[in-house]
């Protein structure tokens, strides 16, 4: 009998853990964290299994809620402790001061490893059109 009742038990538990499972999806596409970037940043960690440390997104969140360089394709990865290294494209040099004073303003962070390139809209625009033409 009491074989039974745990492999009853087992269908029971699965329905328990899928419908957990699809309450917090729900509850996260609900409030709109699923289309926030970072919602779309944590989606793609999760899928390549990456975990960001806390820096990383103290300094992503100070970036990314900038209104004029919050939106460039920018990303920041610490490659020791203290050292961020920040890579992506901004455009200009102001938007490239400016990313690099968020980052340093970020308590915690001791050296940046600054790898942002500096593309004019109109390259930035030509570049993303062949990124497109490629991936066909």
């Amino acid at each position: 009998m009491e074989g039974q009742n745990n492999q009853s038990k087992k269908p029971a538990d699965l329905a328990v853990k899928v419908g957990i499972a699809s309450a917090v999806a729900l509850g996260a596409v609900v409030s709109g964290f699923l289309i926030s970037r970072q919602g779309r940043r944590f989606v793609r960690d999760v899928w390549r299994g990456r975990r960001r440390t806390q820096l990383e997104d103290r300094v992503l969140d100070a970036i990314w809620g900038d209104r004029v360089v919050g939106r460039r394709p920018i990303d920041a990865t610490e490659i020791e402790d203290g050292v961020i290294a920040i890579t992506g494209e901004v455009g200009s040099s102001q938007e490239h001061g400016r990313v690099l004073a968020l980052a340093e303003s970020i308590k915690g962070v001791r050296e940046i490893d600054d790898h942002l390139v500096v593309l004019p809209r109109s390259r930035r625009f030509n570049a993303q059109k062949l990124s497109r033409r490629l991936r066909r």
